[in-house]
């Protein structure tokens, strides 16, 4: 289906704002983002569709198996490809030069994995960092040296070898370069926009980029400034002018809220806590002899026996603002040598203050302990605290912090609300611009792992409301498509919920605290590559890994796929079973044992201990209406063999493996498609009439919009090399081309059909009139929702002869492989002109990737064993006596003789009527091929 991409523009360092994380009712923003825009920094996700191919043919060719790609991303032009490696110069890891040299000549080698248009000359230098042990190299898409928002290359080389790669180019459309709008006109239209909505602040720095802006059948490009406005305490707000006009393109607060709304939900935990005494690290003391600071331990020193101090509520790492009046201070006379200051404050507003220093330096010193390569852990940060509004926070390069009431407490004094908006700047400042990303959701599940790390509670923010409840739990297990409801909080439980998982099955596996200290090491190495929710698994592979090898898992691969596999961020299961069968296809002959065999394993054997239980090997010769099975048998190695007894000629068998699991309970079958779990092939002879690979153009195929309204990719039936994308097959079945539904040859198509439309492919007319038996047979890859909702259907000459059964609603059909599909059309057989339409009926809601076509056949069914067929037709009967009227037929039909009493027309044997119908049968009877 053709989609109108979703492009989120990277928030780059120093000169992109940074947005802002924040706990805040609906309603708040005074943001002017029009549909189409909806990619600027902070907005929206990449969307459900992703998943997990083999790498393409050619890379596999050049650098052999093990090469695995994930497709997805708004406008399907963003993959990453991870696997064995790739030697490169060892410099590499310690030398920028060699990197980027490494860097340049992979992308100049593998242009391919570039959109058509952009080229090596397109890609600008931009991050060239080690992080742990592995060097990432990225490049941002560029246009005249203009760059272009969310354009980007990456490589990751680890030992010495590129294990991960990631390109997410825009195939760029003509757009000027050069602004005709000063850059002071700029920044003064984009100011009085934010003023115009209420709310008043100064530009700060502002830039020239390439602002894709989405339309319904296009992707134009923008020349824009993207201005930056500082509207402190307020927060900041990003605008986009266009530079050649002058009008306002979009204008972004880059708070990014965190919803809370009142509710009873009552807790054991109560926010009226026991008061502790912990040392003020870092903090402003003024004694006779100056200005100084405490250090980690709040030990502070002077010159002489005493001396009178000052405090002052900040630091090295941190300034408290008091929104709510003057900031704290005290004073304390005649301090002595081994003196301790206790400063205690009454009143929510002067307490708040304390909370938010202490809560700071605290998640500031893990920050400190969890890397040492993000420089902002060591910048000063503005925190204010007593903000006129309730019920919420926010970072936006400051920390905001708002005052009680509505139900909520002083978000000041809760810590993990503080450590939540302290994970933001953490994560963004972490990022490997060109690598990893910004996303809402994923930003959001970051700054919960920040407070979650630290609190070991998996209830965010207790506390939050005056009854003792927090904000929300990470710990039930959000999966990954089926729980998005694209809102960035609920939707990065996903991902914050697998980090929890993560952190409590290495502390199982390892110790509290060695489980704790791999997870914080995944974690940091995580936030600095992620790029959306479905990709952070092989961010978690990547921080783990310790060989360069991405094939062999990482350290602690079994933990990682344990914690993500249950959130839908990892394909399959551990523990479960995988079948690996090739199927049998036709049969010339019946009446001979069918050997079936399939090997049977754990699909994650170094992480499991799944046991392979019965192995049952089941058939179907009557349409799928009743089942026989037998128990296969092993024959070593994973190996399990048995047999389908002689199936009649002229019959179609239907046959699947299912094994179980003994140590989940559960049983997979093989093929894995839930609404028709069956390989399909015929039994008998047959003789090729005519069959059509799709290699060759023109040749009559014809495709329309049936009913729904008309749209950009409503009749989207192609013939081409598929791409993988909303499930379809990555590649033909034989050759290269296939028909099917949305291939997603172009951008901005993403594989699915559209909602609320009927579209068909109509084959050639078929001359059938030779043939009095045939059998329609093609490749198929089938995904549709429950026939309840969707329909796949099959026609022939207008009659419906096949469509996709219903089931509970949610028994979706999904092939996961080519499947031989085998339909008997003998009722059309002896027809001049024959056509079959494969047609897709969807309703307004879910929708996946439509049929795929290959090697579509017609074959005659010869005449089975038993028929007692007279197989020289065209020889002289010389058994037959000289009318060739009497005896047993061909066809089994017994013919009229002499002695017979018969009515056609009032005459006995030998009658007109008779005659006429003993020609009819033998004509038909040599029609046959």
């Amino acid at each position: 289906m053709y989609r109108a991409p979703r492009i989120v523009a990277p928030l780059l360092l120093l000169v992109l704002a940074l947005p802002a994380s924040a706990f805040q009712r609906h309603g708040a923003r005074v943001e002017f983002v029009p549909d189409g825009t909806e990619f600027i920094a902070g907005e929206g996700s990449s969307g459900i569709d992703s998943h997990v191919l083999s790498a393409p043919a050619a890379f596999r060719d050049r650098h052999g198996d093990g090469w695995v790609q994930r497709v997805h991303g708004p406008n399907g032009t963003f993959r990453h490809l991870w696997g064995p490696g790739i030697e490169v110069d060892p410099l590499a890891m310690t030398d920028e030069l060699a990197a980027l040299q490494v860097a340049d000549a992979f992308w100049h080698e593998h242009g391919e994995l570039l959109p058509s248009g952009v080229s090596l000359a397109d890609l600008e230098p931009w991050s060239n960092v080690v992080a742990g042990d592995v060097r990432y190299v990225s490049h941002r898409q560029t246009l005249d040296g203009i760059p272009v928002l969310r354009g980007s290359v990456f490589v990751a080389i680890s030992h010495g070898r590129i294990v991960w790669i990631g390109a997410r180019c825009l195939p760029l459309a003509p757009v000027p370069t050069q602004p005709l709008l000063e850059e002071a006109t700029a920044r003064k239209a984009a100011v009085e926009a934010l003023a115009d909505r209420g709310v008043a602040g100064t530009s700060t720095t502002s830039e020239v980029v390439i602002f894709p802006r989405v339309e319904t059948d296009r992707l134009p490009m923008e020349l824009a400034y993207r201005v930056e406005i500082d509207a402190t305490p307020h927060g900041r707000w990003t605008a986009y002018i266009d530079a050649v006009e002058g009008s306002l393109i979009a204008l972004r607060d880059e708070r990014m809220f965190l919803d809370a709304t009142v509710q009873i939900e009552h807790h054991d935990r109560h926010p009226a806590g026991s008061m502790i005494q912990t040392p003020a690290a870092y903090l402003r003391v003024t004694t006779d002899d100056g200005n100084t600071n405490a250090d980690q331990a709040g030990v502070f020193s002077a010159s002489g026996n005493s001396t009178d101090a000052s405090l002052a509520i900040r630091g090295t790492y941190a300034n408290v603002d008091n929104q709510a009046g003057n900031d704290l201070t005290a004073s304390y006379s005649d301090v002595g040598d081994g003196d301790v200051l206790t400063w205690s404050a009454d009143g929510e507003y002067s307490q708040a203050q304390l909370d938010a220093y202490r809560f700071h330096a605290d998640t500031r010193d893990y920050a400190d302990h969890l890397v040492d390569d993000v420089d902002w852990v060591n910048d000063s940060l503005t925190v204010n605290v007593n903000y006129n509004e309730n019920c919420n926070a926010w970072y936006d390069g400051d920390m905001t912090f708002l005052r009680a009431g509505q139900g909520c407490n002083n978000t000041a004094m809760l810590a993990d609300v503080v450590y939540h908006e302290y994970g933001h700047g953490f994560h963004m400042y972490s990022i490997i611009w060109g690598v990893g990303d910004w996303y809402g959701d994923v930003g959001e599940a970051y700054a919960d792992a920040m407070a979650f790390l630290q609190t070991g509670d998996h209830i965010m923010a207790p506390y939050f409301y005056e009854d003792g409840s927090g904000i929300r739990d990470v710990e039930p297990n959000h999966v990954w498509p089926d729980d998005v409801i694209n809102e960035v909080h609920y939707d990065g439980i996903i991902l914050g919920g697998a980090l929890w998982d993560l952190r409590e099955i290495l502390m199982a596996d390892l110790g509290d605290e060695a489980g704790q200290e791999v997870v914080e090491q995944i974690f940091a190495g995580m936030a600095k590559v992620t790029s959306d929710i479905p990709s952070s698994y092989e961010a978690a592979m990547i921080a783990d890994d310790d060989n360069g090898d991405l094939t062999d898992g990482s350290p602690h691969v079994c933990a990682i796929d344990a914690a993500f596999a249950p959130h839908g961020l990892l394909t399959g299961s551990v523990g479960a079973l995988v079948i690996d069968h090739e199927a049998v296809g036709n049969q010339d002959e019946g009446g001979n044992a069918i050997p079936i065999q399939a090997t049977v394993a754990a699909a994650h054997p170094e992480c499991s201990e799944a046991i392979v239980g019965e192995v049952r090997l089941a058939w179907s010769t009557d349409g799928g209406s009743s089942w026989d099975q037998t128990v296969m048998e092993s024959l070593g190695d994973d190996l399990f063999g048995g047999e389908i007894p002689g199936v009649s000629e002229g019959s179609q068998l239907r046959y699947r493996i299912e094994a179980d699991d003994l140590e989940t309970g559960a049983t997979i079958n093989k093929p894995g498609n839930e609404a028709d779990p069956a390989y399909y092939a015929y039994i008998g002879p047959l003789e090729e009439i005519l069959c059509d690979d799709f290699e060759v153009e023109n040749e009559g195929w014809s495709h329309e919009l049936v009913a729904g309204e008309w749209a950009e990719g409503a009749d989207d039936w192609m013939r081409g090399v598929p791409q993988g994308k909303g499930g379809d097959p990555d590649e033909a079945y034989s050759g290269s081309n296939v028909w099917g539904n949305d291939l997603a040859l172009e951008e901005n198509w993403d594989g699915k059909y559209q909602n609320d439309k009927i579209n068909a492919l109509t084959s050639p007319v078929w001359d059938l009139s030779e043939y009095d038996a045939v059998r329609l047979q093609f490749r198929r890859w089938l995904g549709i929702e429950d026939g309840t909702y969707d329909h796949g259907k099959i026609y022939v000459n207008d009659e419906l002869v096949w469509e996709n059964a219903p089931g509970s609603g949610d028994v979706h059909h999904q092939d996961r492989e080519w499947i031989l599909f085998d339909l008997d059309i003998s009722d059309w057989a002896g027809a001049a002109e024959v056509q079959v339409r494969w047609e897709i009926e969807s309703d307004q809601y879910l929708q996946f990737g439509g049929w795929t076509l290959d090697d579509v056949c017609l074959y005659a069914a010869l005449p089975v064993a038993g028929d007692d067929d007279d197989d020289d037709d065209d020889d002289d009967d010389d058994d037959d006596d000289d009318t060739g009227l009497i005896g047993d037929d061909d066809d089994g039909v017994t013919l009229l003789g002499s002695g017979c009493e018969c009515r056609s027309g009032g005459t006995a044997k030998g009658g007109l009527g008779l005659a006429l119908l003993l020609a009819g049968l033998v004509a038909l009877r040599r029609r046959r091929i």
